[in-house]
């Protein structure tokens, strides 16, 4: 339930940028995050939030192709250090979900 009330939230963030989904080349979002991203402990990766959110996208017939650069385990820190990674594959959008490791 916790993931679909993120996807949820994310379509509404990405319905923002209409002009962008509307290209015929597909929009290339990451996203980036910990465990809740990776689908660290779920029994299938097509249960993990970046799966999820393709699945609802293709439904809602947005052409994007959505990178799963979550890593288990994560801080906000970790994920800086690979930010020049993410940035070096050029993605349209990038949508961040850290702070769960932090403390």
């Amino acid at each position: 339930m916790f993931i679909r009330t993120l996807v949820t939230a994310f379509i509404w963030v990405i319905l923002g940028v209409p002009s962008t989904m509307a290209q015929s080349s597909p929009v290339q979002i990451t996203l980036l995050g910990d465990s809740l991203t990776s689908g660290y402990g779920l029994d299938s990766q097509e249960d993990a939030l970046p799966a999820v959110l393709q699945a609802e996208l293709e439904k809602n017939s947005m052409n994007a192709v959505v990178a799963n650069a979550g890593v288990s385990g994560d801080t906000t820190a970790a994920a800086l250090a690979r930010i020049q990674q993410i940035i070096a594959r050029r993605p349209q959008m990038v949508i961040i979900a850290l702070g769960g490791n932090d403390a």
